[in-house]
This record gives C-alpha cells, sequence and structure tokens, in this order.
C-alpha cells in the first residue's frame, strides 16, 4: 500500500487600494517547482478571507513515502 507524507505552504497576499489583493505569481511559481523537483504534487489549495478579499492562500502538497 502506498504512504505519504504531506506539506503545507502558505503564500500571503499583499492587499493595495487600487489593486485589491495581489499574488505574486512569479514568487509562486520559483515555489512551486522547487517543491515539484523534489518530488511534492500539490493536491489542493485553500484560501482565506475577511473583509472580502484573500489575506493567504494554502498550498496541499504530497509525496509518497518509499517504503523499505
Amino acid at each position: 500500500m502506498k504512504q505519504f507524507e504531506y506539506k503545507t505552504l502558505k503564500f500571503e497576499t499583499e492587499y493595495s487600494l487600487f489593486q485589491g489583493n495581489k499574488i505574486y505569481d512569479e514568487e509562486l511559481n520559483i515555489k512551486m517547482n522547487k517543491l515539484g523537483l523534489e518530488g511534492w504534487e500539490l493536491v489542493s489549495t485553500l484560501d482565506s478571507h475577511s473583509s472580502g478579499r484573500t489575506d493567504y492562500i494554502v498550498l496541499i502538497f504530497k509525496k509518497e513515502i518509499e517504503i523499505s
């Protein structure tokens, strides 16, 4: 039977009065690609809302555990 380990990455958004919430996608892509190279697979995302805007997102990754 396969077994997995899990990792979460909390990614803060930045709020601007004129632009709303901003996510720095290049920084997020770099972090996600690094985790992908380490064998982590993105399986889910969650976001936190307050006052009608997203404060942060949480990315949930999994990686299969090698059983010896």
